[in-house]
């Protein structure tokens, strides 16, 4: 299968996910009884999906760029992805900032592709040299995310500037809720690659999990098998109690976070470094 069916594929079937989870919030709006909660899950659901479906239509419309016959043979790009593709792929796959170490795990098990936890800071700047240029070059961004009091940047916490501003804020539960999402993420992909039969794959993947579900409380036993139902159940009990929680103080901050340039909302606002001499204002990139 060439690059542009692949690219088809892959948007007829987030196309497909994609009128399930809208037929869904449909049911969920038209009920009385539904909670905000459920609400507020599909609408995630829904958001992901649509960040996925822009960025393969992107790609389906570079590959047509870069086809053959257009300039006679293909270049750097028609080799391996990009780095920034694949993350901003992993980021959609886990859904939370996530940290240059877990993305590079991803990588490295999800798509046997490596990329080095530290070649995250060449990136980042790449990514804000490109934006300082021309901010609509690319339908997503990666960029840092922003601490919800003061909207600083987190650079060692990476996300997708098409997010929901919420999304892409850290309180003070934002961190320990994100982890326990990111092993859903991994629960997830372990049941594809299961579905696959890619063994090798589904090893490496077992230990990252076995890692990740450790500080959960009930997760994991002493024995040597993982019991997948078990760190759902763990994950899903203690996210219960925080995770509404969380998400109510992040979207609080929003409409301050949306009163800034669009520039800071995406980068967060300038460092402020304290001198002798008083606070100097450091504009990010400058």
């Amino acid at each position: 299968m060439n690059q542009t069916a692949h690219l088809k594929s892959r948007l007829a079937a987030v196309v497909k996910k994609q009128q399930v989870a809208l037929a869904e919030l449909g049911k969920l709006l038209a009920s009385p009884g539904s909670s905000s909660n459920a609400i507020d899950e599909i609408q995630a659901v829904v958001a992901r999906l649509n960040s996925q479906h822009q960025r393969i239509v992107q790609d389906l419309k570079l590959c047509d760029l870069e086809k053959p016959e257009r300039y006679g043979a293909y270049n750097a790009r028609s080799g391996q992805r990009p780095i920034r593709e694949v993350v901003l792929d992993i980021l959609d796959e886990l859904g939370v900032p996530s940290s240059p170490g877990t993305l590079s795990e991803c990588a490295a098990v999800w798509f046997g592709m490596l990329v080095p936890a530290g070649r995250f800071a060449s990136l980042r700047r790449d990514e804000h040299s490109a934006y300082r240029r021309d901010s609509l070059a690319r339908p997503a961004w990666l960029v840092p995310a922003l601490n919800a009091r003061g909207f600083r940047a987190i650079p060692r916490l990476v996300v997708s500037s098409v997010w929901e501003p919420e999304r892409r804020l850290i309180g003070p539960r934002t961190l320990r809720v994100n982890h326990l999402k990111t092993v859903f993420a991994l629960l997830r992909r372990l049941t594809v690659l299961n579905q696959t039969k890619a063994s090798g794959s589904s090893d490496r993947l077992l230990e990252l999990l076995r890692r990740y579900a450790r500080s959960i409380p009930g997760a994991t036993s002493t024995a040597d098998e993982i019991d997948t139902d078990q760190i759902r159940e763990a994950a899903q009990s203690e996210l219960d109690a925080i995770e509404s929680l969380d998400l109510g103080e992040r979207k609080a901050d929003v409409p301050e976070l949306l009163k800034l340039p669009a520039y800071a909302q995406l980068w967060g606002r300038p460092a402020v470094i304290e001198g002798h001499t008083g606070s100097i204002r450091k504009a990010a990139g400058r």
